[in-house]
């Protein structure tokens, strides 16, 4: 029988469902996420799942394909916000002292290694300010987390 995968898109930070999903299994073309299952390629083993929503950072995965005729999956998706907080949260994951996590702000004011203090700014203004960032804002944190790892690596993170 040929294998099918039902894909469950949720928003990671409230469990609520994502609507207007895109997806894409392999090469093939992008399609509205279905509610109902999705026909894989016959005697596929895996496939690459790729999915897109507005206000949400894409998403790929490999999925593995069980012998079995249908593969359920659900997959969290991650808001512009909470992706571009996810490139400073090393340094904020050092610098925490107790339960909570230190804000960026707060991180900045303890004296940050200087090559962090771009990142630390725009993550804040990113996540804290009026508009929304994007794959832009996106890219240019990649850069910067890159360039503060090189001159001055992410603290170890140890579970206190």
């Amino acid at each position: 029988r040929p294998r099918s995968l039902r894909v469950v898109v949720i928003a990671r930070a409230t469990g609520a469902r994502v609507s207007g999903c895109r997806m894409r299994i392999d090469d093939a073309s992008w399609q509205a996420l279905a509610s109902g299952p999705v026909v894989v390629a016959d005697g596929a083993t895996a496939c690459q799942l790729s999915l897109e929503a507005d206000g949400y950072a894409p998403r790929q995965l490999r999925v593995e394909l069980p012998r079995s005729s249908e593969v359920r999956v659900q997959v969290a998706m991650r808001s512009w916000r909470e992706e571009l907080f996810a490139r400073i949260r090393p340094w904020l994951e050092g610098a925490r002292r107790s339960e909570v996590l230190p804000t960026p702000r707060e991180l900045s004011r303890t004296g940050a290694a200087s090559p962090v203090v771009p990142l630390l700014k725009l993550v804040e203004q990113g996540c804290y300010g009026a508009a929304t960032p994007g794959p832009g804002e996106l890219d240019a944190a990649d850069a910067l987390a890159d360039a503060a790892r090189a001159e001055a690596p992410a603290p170890r993170l140890d579970r206190r």
